[in-house]
Formats: C-alpha cells, sequence, structure tokens
C-alpha cells in the first residue's frame, strides 16, 4: 500500500494568495531538516541529521568564545605592560667624554720647575664628597733598610676613610694630624666646598660621597690638590698644591721629613685618562677613571711606601709602577711648607 505523504493531501492555496503556513519554520534549522527528510532521505535519517547541525552549531559558537577570549587576554596584556612602563626607553647612562684629538697632552705649557698653586679668587659652596675603589693587591711592607739606602718618615697618621669618595679629605686629615693639627675631614669638606660645574680644581666634583666608586662627573669622582690645600690653609695648616713633579723632587720632599699627599690611582692602576667638559662648556678637565689619593710616608732604591686612606693600611710599590700612575693626573702633591 502506497501511503501519501501529509503534504500531498493539503489543499492548494486560491489564486492570487500567497500561502503563509510554514515561512516562519522554512528557513529554521528545523524546517531544513524536515524538507531534507521529506524528499529522499526518509523519516529514519532525520534524527541523526538533527544531531548533526545541533553539533555543528555548538562547534562554531565554541570556536567564536575561544577567538574572542584569546582577543581578550591579548588586549589585557598589553594593557598591562603600558602601565608597567615597558614602552618607555630606559635613559641612557652618562659617561666620560670621550678625549678630543685636539686636546693639549696633560703636561702641556708646564715648566719643568714645580709650580705651586695660587690663592683662590672665589669662595666655595658648601657641598657633598668622596671615596675610591676596592681592595688593595699592594705588596706588605718590608723594612726599608733591607733595600739600602731608605727613607722613613715615623708618627704619620693613616686613617680609614669614612666614605666612599672622600680618601682626599682623609688623606688631608692624615696631614694635619702629622702636624699637631687636629682637623676632620668633615671641618675640610666645609671648607673645600662642591663645583656645581664639574671642576675637580674648583671643589669637589660628585652628587654624593657615597657615589659608586671610580665613577666620573655628574655621579661621583672626587676632588684635586689646589682646593685641598687651600681648605688646610684656612684651617690653619699652611699646605701648598704642586704641579708636574718627579721623583727627585719627592725624595727630597721625603728627606726633610714632610709626608706628601699624591694624586694617582686606586691601587696605582695604569688608567687610561679621560675627561669631561664643565656645564658651561669652557673647560675640558682631565680626569682618570679610580683616582685616589696616598699620602707618601717613604722610600727605598726599588719601591715607595704610602699610607692608603682606603683601609687606613701602609703599602709599598715599585717606583715604576707608582710614577706611571703619579704622571696619569700631572704628578700632583700638596704638602705643607712653613
Amino acid at each position: 500500500m502506497v501511503r501519501n505523504h501529509p503534504r500531498d493531501s493539503m489543499p492548494e492555496p486560491a489564486v492570487g494568495v500567497r500561502s503563509t503556513r510554514g515561512v516562519g519554520r522554512r528557513w529554521s534549522l528545523r524546517g531544513l531538516l524536515e524538507r531534507l527528510a521529506a524528499r529522499d532521505y526518509g523519516r529514519r535519517k532525520a534524527p541523526g541529521l538533527i544531531a548533526a547541525g545541533v553539533l555543528l552549531a555548538g562547534s562554531g559558537l565554541a570556536l567564536l568564545v575561544a577567538v574572542a577570549s584569546s582577543v581578550a587576554l591579548l588586549w589585557s596584556q598589553g594593557a598591562d605592560r603600558s602601565a608597567r612602563g615597558y614602552s618607555t626607553p630606559l635613559p641612557r647612562p652618562v659617561m666620560m667624554a670621550p678625549l678630543p684629538s685636539a686636546t693639549p697632552p696633560l703636561n702641556a705649557g708646564l715648566s719643568s720647575t714645580p709650580v705651586p698653586a695660587s690663592a683662590p679668587t672665589e669662595p666655595l659652596r658648601l657641598a657633598v664628597t668622596t671615596v675610591t675603589p676596592a681592595q688593595t693587591a699592594a705588596k706588605t711592607p718590608t723594612s726599608p733598610a733591607t733595600a739600602g739606602i731608605a727613607r722613613l718618615i715615623t708618627g704619620v697618621p693613616a686613617g680609614k676613610q669614612a666614605r666612599r669618595l672622600n680618601c682626599e679629605f682623609q688623606s688631608a686629615s692624615d696631614l694635619a694630624g702629622f702636624y699637631g693639627l687636629e682637623i676632620g675631614w668633615e671641618a675640610l669638606f666645609l671648607k673645600v666646598g662642591y663645583d656645581p660645574n664639574g671642576d675637580p680644581n674648583k671643589g669637589f666634583v660628585g652628587l654624593s660621597m657615597d657615589g659608586l666608586p671610580g665613577g666620573a662627573f655628574p655621579e661621583g669622582y672626587g676632588v684635586y690638590a689646589e682646593p685641598i690645600a687651600r681648605g688646610l690653609a684656612e684651617l690653619g695648616l699652611p699646605a701648598r698644591a704642586f704641579f708636574n713633579l718627579d721623583a727627585a723632587w719627592l725624595r727630597r720632599e721625603i728627606d726633610a721629613g714632610r709626608p706628601v699627599i699624591v694624586w694617582a690611582t686606586y691601587d696605582m692602576h695604569h688608567n687610561s685618562v679621560d675627561g669631561w667638559y664643565t656645564k658651561d662648556g669652557k673647560t675640558w678637565v682631565m680626569a682618570v677613571r679610580e683616582e685616589h689619593t696616598f699620602m707618601v710616608v717613604g722610600y727605598d732604591g726599588t719601591d715607595v711606601y704610602v699610607n692608603d686612606p682606603f683601609d687606613g693600611q701602609r703599602k709599598q710599590y715599585d717606583w715604576q709602577t707608582f710614577l706611571q700612575s703619579w704622571t696619569l693626573l700631572g704628578n700632583m702633591a700638596v704638602t705643607v711648607r712653613p
């Protein structure tokens, strides 16, 4: 027996009248599946098609949710990086200016005769102070008498610097102590002052006496001989600054019983000479990394004996190593002349 499909018994719509039956359903998923089943697939396949359609729709929805989640995650990470400042470039470190080829040699224009520093014409400002590097590899001092003719000044104080960048002030305080004057490095610093223009020939250069050792302007550096001698003179010690010296001059001072503060480098390292221009651009400052002071107290045929304010210890260096380091900053020195 042939069973007619229910649709075959439905009355035809009148002429000129559009049938609206099933219009809302025609474009639905269910309507589509019913039409497919009604044609050739049969009723047994209809449930499977419906299930497949539902599964397909669910998979599409899950895919949309996953894409939306990924976009939201990327956006939140970008916002977080921006909030943390990752997009802002780091500031470039301030480096010592390279030495221009046109800059004259360190000792250019200086005579072979030691030249004392002139008196200052401008008062110095108050400021902040200096220190030097780390540990030493100098030889343990032996008796100078074992090396033939020798001179050693006894009774010279050997204080240990209290701050990272105040070696010059500690050496000067020890020099005053040898002559019976109690001058603390803090009192001397108040006389020497700070030069914001960046010239260690005028005052201390650096943002803090606790700056990192071995640095340069503007972070931290030190002070040269002339301001130290001037400050000691103002506090009652007739100190003088000298430049362009040599080994013979140094031996004469030690022979006369006068300890000498010298400007060299930490542990007598033979570092390269560099420098910078002062803030006003008018003056080129000769400088060297690890600038450091020592108090020379003796010598013999092979070595020089110094007090090191870094650790308050006496050390000795062979003459060649000592002179190479002392020469870097123009053989500066401070001593006391009556």
